[in-house]
């Protein structure tokens, strides 16, 4: 599977969602979140009109031992980018 195609929006919000929850103080990896991300990706990716098998494909990837490593490790920050720091770095 390419990084880009019809699934890149739902990689996207996945991927957000697997680290969103560090965001929120005391909140902590549950597993109902990580079912959550996957579910959310699977809904879009078929949204999208990503086929069904690359569907399963794409969802046994990211539900599996290392998807399940990245979504209960803990992401130092920065998690995010923030659009002025992109934009200054543009600029010089």
């Amino acid at each position: 599977v390419g990084r880009v195609g019809p699934h890149l929006e739902a990689a996207i919000l996945h991927d957000y969602l697997f680290i969103a929850w560090q965001e929120l103080p005391g909140h902590g990896a549950r597993s109902r979140d990580f079912d959550f991300a996957n579910a959310m990706m699977m809904a879009a990716m078929e949204a999208s009109g990503v086929a069904p098998f690359r569907r399963r494909v794409i969802g046994l990837a990211v539900s599996s031992f290392v998807g399940r490593l990245v979504f209960w490790g803990v992401n130092p920050p920065p998690r995010f980018v923030r659009l002025p720091e992109i934009m200054r770095a543009a600029a010089i």
